[in-house]
């Protein structure tokens, strides 16, 4: 099976893919997403976000400490990326 693409708008679409993938119902992804649990987690990410300075995704920060620069890796393809970086 290939990786297929899909946009995603709104907090429906991701309910709706999130659901099929995973084969939860409505209610249980509604209860899973208001948990104390998802709300930790999403408090954690917004406090890293602003402590690690990001500005768009995605952002790649090793230990914490060194961000990666991506706007200055230019590749057209997998096969590009890694004959110029791997």
């Amino acid at each position: 099976a290939g990786m297929v693409e899909k946009r995603l708008h709104s907090p429906d679409d991701v309910r709706r893919v999130f659901m099929s993938a995973t084969g939860i119902s409505r209610a249980e992804y509604d209860r899973s997403i208001k948990s104390p649990a998802v709300n930790d987690m999403v408090a954690l990410q917004e406090r890293l976000f602003k402590e690690y300075g990001v500005r768009g995704t995605p952002s790649v920060y090793v230990r914490g400490r060194y961000h990666i620069n991506n706007a200055a890796f230019s590749a057209f393809s997998v096969e590009d990326f890694r004959s110029r970086y791997a």
